[in-house]
C-alpha cells in the first residue's frame, strides 16, 4: 500500500518537474528573444537629459551607459529578469520582468525619468585604510600624458557644433503671477489715464493726426503687458542659435587648424559666431588647470589633487572586458582654491577618463558652468567624441523676479582619424578659416551631421530672427564689430581706425583724431589709408599716410609704404607684435611726458615664413627733433635735430598664435605662451644724409605657467643694446612707471618705484617675475583675496653720458632691485553681470640705488580687472 502511494508520488513529482522545466525553458526562450533596448534617461523635474546614467540588465550581467545626451541603446539576447536605471545624484529605478508582457514597453524607445536626490553627490563614505579612489586617481595621473590626445597624437575629425543662448526663469510660476498681478493693478490706472487723455484730446486736440493716433494707442498698452508678451516670447524662442560643421586637423606640438565648412546663425549670414560652441571648455580633461571664462579651475586629476579634493568610489561597472570606476569629487572645505565638483568615470583600459561631469562650486560667481565630456576608444587610443558645456548668467533681477541667461554649447565629433598623414605644409598659420559660402549649406548636409533634429523652439527662433535680420540688416552691424579685433570699425567701403579716435598722455593732453583705410569692398589686394590727430596739450597737428599691397604667396607677403608726422616717447622698447586692445603698455603711454617730433618715410615688407613666426623688413628715413631741452655733442658739433637712415628687421614668435580668416580679413584672436620678439636695426652712414653708424638690437620674452605645483607663475625678460654713438632717442630708459606719486596705478612689467626718466643706458637687461603664493583664503561677494609676490631686477650700462646735455640721468650698472606683495581681488564690486576687482600692492626698492629716506623707497599701487 505504502509502496504504491510512494510510487504514485514519485511519478507525479517527476511530471511536475518536467512541466515546470518545460515552462521555464519556454519563458526563457521568450525572454531571450533578441531585441534592441533603447531610450533616453531624463530628469523627472525639468525633463533635461541625464548623461552617463547606468542601465544594468540582470544585476551586471549586461551593462551600458547613456551618452552625453542621455540616450542609450544595446542589443539584448539574454533572458531578462530585471533592468536597473541609476545615476549619481538620482534615485535608482528598477524594473522587474516577470512575464513576456513586461517586455513589451521596450519594443520601442522609451523615456525613463529619474528623480533627483536632495544631495546630488551624497555623503562621503569613510573607509578604514587607504581610500581606494586615491589608488585609481594616482593611476589616472600616471597615464595622463599618454591619454592626452593633444600631447602625443596627430588627428583629424569633423564636428557638428551648436550654441544656444536662452532665457530661464528659476521660479516661473511666481514670475508669471507677479506679471498678472501688476497688470490687474495697472488696469485701474489704465482706465483713469484713458479718461484724462480723452479729456485732453477734446479740450486741446493736437494738430497732428499722427500724434492723436499715438495718444489713443498709448491707452491700450501698458509696460506690464509688454512684460507678459516678452515672457511668452522667450517661452517659445531663444535669444540666439548658431550651428556649424567644421573640420579640425592637429599635429603636435602646436600645429592646429579648424576649417568652418558650414555655418548657420539666427538673423545673420556672417559666420563670426561659428566657433562659439567650442570656446567655452577645454578639448580634453587632462590639463592641471581648466581655463574657463578667463578663470583658472584646479583639475581634480592634477598632481597633488588627493590633498585638495575629496574622492569617493561610488560604483563599479563592467563593460565587456573593461571595468569602469565611478568616482565623485569635490573640494575639501578647509582648502581654499578655485575648484570643481562632479563625477569622473575611469576605464581600466589605460586608466583613462571615459566620461566626466564637472561644475563650478563658487557660490558667489555670477556665471556658473557645467561641462560634460565623453571619450571613446578609437583603435588603441581614447578620444573625446561628445563635448557639452552650459554657462548660466545668474542673478539678473527684474521687478517680477530672477531671470537667468543660459548659453548651451554642444559638439559632436565624427569621422575621427588617429595619426593621419599630416605635414607642416598642411597648416598655413590660420587657426580658424571660414570657407566661402559657408552660410549656403543645403538641409541635406545639416541632417547628415546633426546629432538630433532641431526642436520646435529652435525652428521658431530661426524663422523669426532670420526675417528680422533681413529687415534690419544685422550683417552690416556684425561686419562692423568684426573690425574691433584689429582696432578698425567697418563703415561701408572704408575701415575707421579706432586707435586714432581718442588718446591721452601727459605731454599731448587729450588727443583726438580720425583715421581711414580702404577695405576689401574696394580691393582685396590693395589698401590705402591715412589719419589726422590733434593734441590739445601741445597744440600740434599730426598726420600720416599709408599704402599696402598683398602678394600671392603662401607666406602672406605684404608690401607697405608709410609717411608719418607725429610724436613718440624716446628711448623705449617697441615691437610690432600683436597685443591686447587695451593692455599694460597703453597705461604706461598715458604717463609719457617727454616727446620727440619725427617725420618718417618707410618702406617695409611683412610675411609669415614659418608657423607662429611673423617678420618685418624695413628701410626707414627719419628726422627727429626733441620737444624739450636736449643737445647731443657729436665730436665738436652740438646738434638738436637728427636725421637717420636705417635698415631694420623684426621677428615675432608666439606659441600657438591664432588667426581667423573671416570674409577675406585676417583677424588676430590670441596666442599661448611663450611669446618672443626680436628687433635689429643698422644705421646706414652717408645714405640720404645719415651721420650715425650704429647697430641697435632688442629682445623680449614672456612665459606664463599654470600648474598644480606652482599655481600661477609668470616671467618677463627683456634686453637691448647699441653699438656706436647715437643721440638720446635711440637709447634705452629703465622701465620705470613712478611719476612722483606714492599712490598710483599698477602697471605690469615695469618698476613701480623707479622714476620714468631716472636711468639711461646703452646696454641693459631686466627681468620681472610674478608668483602666486596663496589661493583665496576666504570668499565673499565683496572679496576673494589672492597673494602674489612680484620681483624685478635690472642692470643697465652707459658710457659718455656727458655727451647728452640737458638730461639729468645716470645708468644703473650696479643693479636695480624691487620686490612687491600684491593682494589681487581684495575688493570686488558687482556690476550687472560681472565683478570689478580691485588689487592692492606695496613695492619697495632696495640695493645700490635705494633712496636715503626709507619711505621714499615705497610705493602703493592699485590694480583693476574684470571677472565673472
Amino acid at each position: 500500500m505504502h509502496y504504491v502511494e510512494s510510487k504514485s508520488y514519485i511519478i507525479s513529482l517527476i511530471v511536475s518537474v518536467i512541466v515546470s522545466a518545460f515552462s521555464l525553458f519556454t519563458i526563457q526562450i521568450t525572454f531571450a528573444q533578441k531585441f534592441f533596448l533603447s531610450g533616453k534617461i531624463l530628469d523627472s523635474k525639468n525633463k533635461v537629459p541625464i548623461p552617463f546614467a547606468h542601465i544594468i540588465v540582470n544585476e551586471n550581467q549586461l551593462a551600458v551607459n547613456s551618452d552625453i545626451d542621455g540616450k542609450f541603446g544595446v542589443w539584448v539576447s539574454l533572458p531578462i529578469y530585471s533592468i536597473r536605471f541609476s545615476c549619481i545624484g538620482y534615485e535608482t529605478f528598477k524594473y522587474e520582468v516577470r512575464t513576456e508582457e513586461d517586455l513589451k514597453p521596450f519594443s520601442k524607445p522609451l523615456n525613463i525619468y529619474l528623480e533627483e536626490k536632495e544631495n546630488k553627490l551624497g555623503e562621503v563614505i569613510v573607509r578604514a585604510g587607504e581610500n581606494p579612489a586615491h589608488i585609481i586617481i594616482r593611476r589616472v595621473l600616471k597615464n595622463r600624458k599618454e591619454n592626452n590626445p593633444e600631447r602625443n597624437l596627430s588627428f583629424r575629425y569633423k564636428a557638428y557644433n551648436k550654441f544656444v543662448l536662452t532665457t530661464q526663469y528659476p521660479n516661473e510660476e511666481q514670475f508669471l503671477k507677479r506679471i498678472y498681478k501688476y497688470i490687474e493693478k495697472d488696469s485701474l490706472w489704465q482706465v483713469n489715464d484713458a479718461r484724462k487723455i480723452k479729456q485732453k484730446l477734446e479740450t486741446n486736440p493736437p494738430k497732428s493726426e499722427k500724434r492723436r493716433k499715438q495718444l489713443a494707442k498709448d491707452t491700450l498698452v501698458t509696460p506690464d503687458k509688454t512684460a507678459l508678451n516678452t515672457f511668452w516670447y522667450f517661452k517659445q524662442h531663444h535669444w540666439f542659435v548658431t550651428e556649424s560643421i567644421s573640420e579640425r586637423k592637429y599635429m603636435p606640438p602646436n600645429f592646429d587648424k579648424e576649417t568652418i565648412l558650414s555655418n548657420r546663425v539666427t538673423g545673420l549670414q556672417n559666420p563670426t559666431f561659428a566657433s562659439l560652441a567650442t570656446d567655452f571648455q577645454p578639448f580634453s580633461f587632462y590639463q592641471d588647470y581648466l581655463l574657463i571664462l578667463n578663470k583658472k579651475y584646479l583639475n581634480p586629476i592634477s598632481e597633488g589633487s588627493t590633498e585638495k579634493y575629496i574622492f569617493d568610489l561610488r560604483d563599479t561597472l563592467y563593460q565587456g572586458r573593461d571595468t569602469i570606476f565611478v568616482i565623485t569629487f569635490q573640494p575639501k572645505k578647509e582648502k581654499k582654491f578655485q575648484g570643481l565638483e562632479g563625477v569622473i568615470y575611469v576605464n581600466t583600459y589605460k586608466y583613462a577618463v571615459q566620461n566626466v561631469k564637472a561644475r563650478s562650486t563658487d557660490n558667489f560667481e555670477l556665471v556658473g558652468f557645467e561641462i560634460e565630456q565623453q571619450y571613446e576608444k578609437i583603435g588603441n587610443y581614447w578620444f573625446p567624441t561628445q563635448l557639452h558645456s552650459d554657462l548660466v548668467f545668474k542673478d539678473n533681477m527684474t521687478r517680477f523676479g530672477k531671470v537667468n541667461f543660459v548659453g548651451m554649447a554642444r559638439s559632436y565629433l565624427q569621422d575621427i582619424e588617429i595619426n593621419p598623414l599630416l605635414k607642416r605644409k598642411d597648416f598655413d598659420g590660420l587657426s580658424v578659416e571660414y570657407l566661402p559660402y559657408v552660410s549656403q549649406t543645403p538641409d541635406s548636409v545639416w541632417k547628415k551631421y546633426r546629432a538630433e533634429p532641431l526642436d520646435l523652439k529652435e525652428l521658431r527662433t530661426y524663422k523669426y530672427l532670420d526675417s528680422l535680420g533681413k529687415q534690419y540688416k544685422f550683417d552690416r552691424w556684425i561686419g562692423a564689430v568684426n573690425g574691433l579685433a584689429s582696432n578698425r570699425f567697418a563703415w561701408k567701403k572704408v575701415d575707421v581706425d579706432i586707435s586714432q579716435v581718442l588718446q591721452f598722455n601727459r605731454f599731448e593732453g587729450l588727443r583726438i583724431g580720425v583715421g581711414f583705410f580702404t577695405n576689401e569692398k574696394i580691393s582685396q589686394k590693395y589698401s590705402f589709408g591715412g589719419y589726422y590727430a590733434y593734441g590739445f596739450g601741445d597744440t600740434r597737428s599730426k598726420w600720416g599716410l599709408s599704402a599696402s599691397v598683398k602678394l600671392p604667396s603662401a607666406m602672406n607677403w605684404q608690401l607697405h609704404a608709410k609717411f608719418g608726422y607725429d610724436v613718440f616717447e624716446p628711448a623705449q622698447l617697441r615691437f610690432i607684435g600683436k597685443k591686447p586692445i587695451i593692455g599694460s603698455e597703453d597705461l604706461r603711454k598715458i604717463l609719457a611726458q617727454r616727446m620727440v617730433l619725427t617725420e618718417t618715410w618707410q618702406l617695409s615688407a611683412t610675411a609669415r615664413p614659418y608657423h607662429n613666426l611673423s617678420t618685418e623688413i624695413r628701410l626707414q628715413r627719419a628726422w627727429y627733433q626733441p620737444l624739450f631741452a636736449y643737445t647731443f655733442r657729436q665730436g665738436s658739433e652740438l646738434r638738436t635735430t637728427f636725421e637717420t637712415t636705417e635698415l631694420g628687421l623684426e621677428l615675432n614668435y608666439a606659441f600657438r598664435e591664432k588667426y581667423a580668416q573671416i570674409n577675406k580679413c585676417r583677424v588676430f584672436v590670441g596666442a599661448d605662451y611663450p611669446v618672443i620678439s626680436f628687433s635689429l636695426a643698422k644705421g646706414l652712414p652717408q645714405v640720404l644724409g645719415n651721420r650715425y653708424d650704429y647697430v641697435r638690437w632688442a629682445v623680449r620674452a614672456e612665459y606664463r605657467l599654470l600648474s598644480a605645483l606652482l599655481k600661477d607663475s609668470y616671467i618677463h625678460l627683456s634686453a637691448g643694446g647699441i653699438v656706436g654713438e647715437v643721440p638720446y632717442p635711440f637709447m634705452f630708459h629703465g622701465a620705470g612707471s613712478s611719476w612722483g606719486r606714492s599712490l598710483s596705478v599698477l602697471i605690469a612689467n615695469t618698476f613701480q618705484t623707479m622714476e620714468l626718466y631716472e636711468f639711461l643706458a646703452q646696454r641693459f637687461w631686466q627681468c620681472f617675475i610674478s608668483q602666486k603664493l596663496t589661493e583665496p583664503w576666504y570668499r565673499t561677494r565683496l572679496s576673494v583675496p589672492e597673494l602674489y609676490v612680484m620681483q624685478g631686477l635690472s642692470f643697465g650700462y652707459a658710457a659718455n653720458l656727458e655727451r647728452h646735455q640737458g638730461l639729468d640721468a645716470k645708468d644703473w650698472r650696479r643693479g636695480f632691485w624691487e620686490t612687491g606683495l600684491v593682494v589681487k581681488s581684495l575688493l570686488r564690486l558687482k556690476q550687472t553681470n560681472y565683478y570689478l576687482n580691485y588689487d592692492l600692492g606695496i613695492f619697495s626698492r632696495y640695493g645700490p640705488y635705494a633712496l636715503p629716506k626709507w619711505h621714499k623707497n615705497l610705493a602703493i599701487r592699485l590694480g583693476l580687472n574684470v571677472s565673472f
